[in-house]
């Protein structure tokens, strides 16, 4: 595996407690270099302004022996800008790179683990995303110790230049992707393309739904852990995924990889990853006809 840690996008904002405990684990596996985002306070948000100024003097406080970089902003931008121009920053100055946000707390194989899976797909255009999350529940019996997915969570997670400047906040080229009938694939279905059409519409300040988009539309894998390498510590009230449906209320324990790591003998989407991961998280009966499109494209059973 490769002997040094990737650069760091750290995004943080509000949280100082779950802050300082992903900023630790963060400092421990001592990456080249970290990058931190700070959103600025709302203003009709009594108390937030002395909650933001506590993270950021968190990390100033306590940035010793890391190559700290910093954009705080003064004014805030939302969730959708703030977080999707954080993440651009970081890719103007470097090439690949981890992501992660206050509440992810990773495993310390997490880093190594990108690390290894940045370097070894770092060409291929198939690969848009390494997720540490994997949100089934138990460590899953495979051969490898990751499979690919056309799917995959943003909760610590690395990626390519190549791969983001496909993003688009705007979701521009939406209306045409219908158009054409490609909402129709595999890897859409009803409730999926109504929240597409919320996001292009302005009516959801998000940003992962459009990378989701930038992915599919693509067809773009997931490199995910057959066990989650991140434990969600911040869900609950006032958090970004609060309400959203199929998101869960408690993840997986964090775990560990033993090494050496094991690869996956091919590069295409796993039918029965994909089935389990539908299966939990799509509204039944609309699971039902997405396992049946993934058994006949994917060669799996439905």
């Amino acid at each position: 595996m490769p002997s040094s840690c990737p650069p760091v996008l750290f995004i943080v904002f509000r949280r100082p407690d779950v802050t300082r405990a992903v900023w630790e684990a963060i400092h421990a596996a001592s990456p080249v270099r970290v990058y931190v985002a700070c959103d600025g306070p709302r203003p009709a948000k009594q108390g937030e302004a002395d909650q933001v100024q506590q993270v950021r003097d968190l990390i100033d406080r306590d940035s010793a022996g890391l190559d700290v970089r910093r954009l705080y902003q003064p004014t805030n931008l939302g969730c959708g800008r703030g977080v999707s121009s954080a993440i651009n920053w970081f890719f103007e100055h470097e090439p690949e790179g981890i992501i992660l946000e206050d509440d992810c707390l990773p495993d310390p194989t997490f880093f190594s683990f990108c690390a290894e899976l940045l370097e070894r797909y770092r060409d291929d255009t198939n690969v848009m995303q390494i997720a540490g999350f994997n949100p089934l529940d138990k460590p899953q019996a495979w051969a490898s110790d990751y499979v690919f997915s056309q799917y995959g969570w943003q909760w610590g997670w690395a990626s390519w230049r190549r791969a983001w400047r496909h993003f688009d906040l705007a979701m521009a080229s939406w209306p045409e992707f219908k158009k054409a009938g490609l909402d129709r694939g595999s890897n859409f279905w009803s409730a999926r393309v109504a929240i597409l059409d919320k996001t292009f519409h302005g009516e959801v300040d998000t940003w992962d739904y459009q990378w989701a988009y930038a992915m599919a539309s693509r067809w773009g894998l997931s490199a995910v852990p057959r066990l989650s390498l991140i434990q969600n510590i911040g869900l609950g009230e006032g958090t970004h995924y609060q309400g959203r449906r199929g998101c869960p209320t408690a993840t997986p324990l964090a775990g560990a990889l033993p090494g050496p790591m094991q690869h996956p003998g091919f590069i295409v989407p796993s039918p029965d990853f994909d089935r389990a991961l539908v299966a939990r998280h799509a509204p039944q009966p609309i699971a039902r006809r997405i396992l049946r499109r993934l058994g006949g494209i994917l060669g799996g059973r439905s």
